[in-house]
């Protein structure tokens, strides 16, 4: 799945740049810089859909494996349908529970000429161990959305799509007889993410 999310990321430049090759007009090419950068600040409610662990895939018959996750980036518009950014976070995974602080690279694509309201999105980056108790990581999502405007610049975001977590380096520990090992191991959840922000 990694790889899967990893070729649409690189996939959605080239599509849009194959849909925008004669759009631009002279004014959007020559628009400022501030009219072309874009703070997003988004609150996403994770529901786990599956986890694997050593082996086995649990689901939510086994786990109810919710989540949520703050996070904030900063895009430029590459071309009128085209952005592309940065961005850190903080999530919160339970059942099992673990933390991570993502930090990612981010496109958002206006698949739709006369419907620029919505929009696709590819999220692609890597988790950073911040504290004792947080996990490093693959991280990766992609989905789509609706904005309503609230001003010139200022809109409302709804998305909705899926999210991949990587857990790395999970201490586990193992009963034989009377001894205990103690090991290492990932684990990789995958989610349905909904999320609301604004955009400003």
């Amino acid at each position: 799945m990694k790889k899967l999310l990893v070729s649409l990321f690189l996939l959605l430049p080239l599509m849009a740049s194959a849909d925008e090759k004669n759009e631009q007009t002279a004014e959007q090419q020559s628009g400022s810089i501030r009219s072309k950068l874009h703070f997003d600040l988004n609150f996403n409610l994770n529901m786990g859909l599956a986890q694997t662990l050593e082996g086995n895939t649990f689901n939510r018959n086994d786990y109810t494996m919710w989540g949520k996750a703050l996070r904030f980036a900063v895009r430029y518009d590459a071309t009128p349908r085209l952005s592309a950014g940065v961005g850190i976070g903080s999530s919160r995974y339970t059942e099992p529970s673990f933390n991570t602080f993502p930090v990612y690279a981010t496109l958002q694509y206006k698949p739709f000429k006369n419907k620029e309201r919505i929009f696709a999105y590819a999220d692609l980056g890597y988790s950073v161990k911040f504290t004792s108790d947080s996990y490093a990581g693959f991280t990766g999502g992609i989905g789509m959305g609706y904005r309503w405007k609230l001003g010139a610049k200022s809109t409302i975001n709804l998305t909705v799509g899926y999210d991949l977590k990587e857990f790395r380096d999970i201490d586990m520990f193992f009963k034989y007889d009377i001894h205990n090992k103690h090991d290492k191991t990932n684990s990789v959840r995958h989610t349905l993410s909904i999320g609301v922000g604004v955009t400003f």
